[in-house]
């Protein structure tokens, strides 16, 4: 059976992210309970960068990571706000975090300027990670 999952605006990757720094977060809803896979990433930002995904094991280590460059966005305007959005297949085992119960995903600013801290009121700074799991 296939989930989607996603982190929430302004709760999960809403802080400003300096060049070269990493935000992560324990993915809500993404059990480490070692069964199924991730299938595919999205990002939807307002801020066309170029950023990895990482997925760390229990102890913090990278095991899977996948790089977006600017270039592979997808521009959308909503609202007179422009969105950009990356995909990607992955095919992530999801890995058992014992005795931690959610999976720690992070969202690492790989571009030259820093990504600003989320407003909510205005779409700025938003950063929204989801996840195809298949369980």
């Amino acid at each position: 059976m296939n989930y989607i999952l996603s982190s929430t605006n302004g709760t999960h990757y809403s802080t400003a992210i300096a060049a070269g720094s990493v935000e992560s977060e324990s993915f809500p809803g993404l059990r480490g309970d070692g069964n199924g896979k991730i299938q595919s990433i999205a990002i939807k930002s307002n801020e066309n960068y170029e950023w990895q995904v990482e997925l760390y094991d229990k102890d913090g280590y990278i095991i899977a990571k996948h790089s977006f460059a600017a270039t592979d966005a997808q521009a959308v305007v909503a609202s007179s706000v422009t969105y950009y959005y990356y995909t990607q297949t992955v095919k992530w085992l999801i890995p058992s975090t014992i005795p931690n119960t959610t999976v720690e995903i992070g969202i690492r600013n790989k571009s030259g300027q820093p990504k600003i801290a989320a407003n909510t009121t205005t779409g700025a700074g938003t950063l929204i990670l989801t996840l195809n799991v298949e369980k």
